[in-house]
């Protein structure tokens, strides 16, 4: 009965941290075959189709992968991804991020910006249309860097050890 309790703590603790953050976007895509080049490079799980008269709804999901370059890139733990979009129209309708809140740093601001800014340097979507009209080249590239920046620091402090009291106690004697 103690292990069943310790593994229902730990099952319940696991749990605990999930984000999912659901955005709705609706932003047109520049090109298919754009989108086409950004789906390239991801394992795609599920790929679902609603046709009708007017429309043709697509939704495809996907996990990041979970390297150290995807951790970089998106602040922490890689999100699973789904992305609904309009193939007739064009258009990115919705966007469905969940990740392990309790292994990222970044803000549903942050992933969203990333993942358009995936879209935007695989041609399928313009820079303008994603971020605004006042968006210059770089900028939006620059701005994430600098919140890695913020969020690695922000991790870098919080992080726990055997020796946590004497990383404070330095701080505060270099101050």
């Amino acid at each position: 009965s103690y292990a069943l309790i310790r593994l229902m703590r730990y099952l319940a603790f696991a749990a605990s941290g999930t984000l999912t953050l659901r955005v709705t976007v609706n932003k047109k895509l520049k090109s298919i075959q754009g989108l086409h080049t950004f789906f390239s490079d991801k394992y795609i799980d599920i790929v679902d189709s609603d046709t009708e008269a007017e429309t043709c709804i697509k939704e495809v999901e996907w996990k990041e992968l979970d390297d150290e370059e995807h951790e970089y890139k998106w602040l922490g733990s890689a999100p699973k991804v789904g992305f609904v979009y309009d193939y007739r129209h064009k258009f990115v309708l919705n966007l469905t991020f969940t990740l392990d809140k309790k292994k990222s740093v970044a803000t549903e601001e942050d992933l969203v910006k990333i993942l358009l800014q995936d879209l935007v340097l695989a041609d399928a979507m313009d820079l303008r249309i994603a971020f605004g009209p006042e968006t210059e080249e770089g900028e939006v590239g620059r701005a994430l860097e600098i919140s890695r920046e913020q969020h690695a620091a922000e991790a870098k402090k919080k992080k726990k050890g055997w020796f946590s009291w004497m990383r404070k106690r330095e701080e505060i004697e270099q101050d």
